[in-house]
């Protein structure tokens, strides 16, 4: 399968670059539709999802430099086809998602379930595009199992669950599943001392997710509240 879709002069789209956009588009869509469900102003939804998106580009833009790269330049952060981390892209993204929130006054633990919910959604179809394009070639089982936990995260909005643990269920959840994803993959994200970059990321969030869900249930914070 040939990857170019098609070309107009400079410009070339491709096959997974396109599945991404779609991965990403769907995503942000879904979470605007929470968030206005939520009450969240729409152009204040949008400021966030901008800002967000862009500071966790150049995280994992940065990381994969910080990781991989010897001698490299600020030009090279904007060449964001020559490889990013994921783990750099989750940690930019919700620091600059948290500082608006903040500044803003929002919820954390609404905007965060949210924001996880829509996040598993555009992970499976993004592991799915992967699959379909040949870029992964096991990425029916990331895929397949990011809708699964869509599903789940939806059903718990839906139940009126306390805030808190969707994001927690989503934090552990993800992290089982990327640490599966690093393990299916041939070619593994090693530094130089043979430590694997994915595999210390993943654990760390399904380390945090448990974490998160024991200070939940310590607070005696109820599972299911009405809104």
């Amino acid at each position: 399968m040939q990857d170019l879709l098609f070309k107009v002069g400079p410009l070339a789209v491709y096959q997974w670059g396109l599945y991404l956009a779609i991965s990403y588009l769907i995503g942000i869509f879904y979470f605007w539709r929470l968030g206005r469900k939520e009450g969240f102003a729409s152009d204040s939804l949008l400021d966030l999802i901008f800002q967000s998106s862009l500071v966790g580009l150049l995280g994992g833009r940065l990381a994969f430099l910080l990781t991989f790269s010897i001698g490299w330049e600020i030009a090279d952060l904007l060449r964001v086809s020559s490889g990013i981390l994921w783990g750099g892209v989750f940690l930019g993204g919700a620091a600059a998602a948290g500082v608006f929130i903040y500044l803003n006054r929002w919820s954390l633990g609404r905007i965060a379930d949210g924001a996880f919910t829509a996040l598993a959604l555009g992970q499976a179809v993004g592991y799915l595009g992967a699959e379909v394009t040949n870029n992964i070639t096991f990425g029916f089982y990331p895929a397949a199992g990011f809708f699964l936990g869509w599903l789940i995260l939806r059903f718990l909005l839906n139940r009126g669950v306390s805030s808190g643990y969707p994001t927690a269920f989503y934090l552990a959840f993800s992290g089982g599943l990327l640490y599966l994803t690093e393990w299916l993959r041939p070619a593994k994200a090693l530094l130089t001392n043979g430590l694997n970059v994915n595999y210390i990321f993943s654990g760390a969030l399904a380390g945090l997710g448990l974490i998160l869900f024991l200070i939940l249930v310590a607070r005696r914070a109820s599972f299911k509240v009405k809104r």
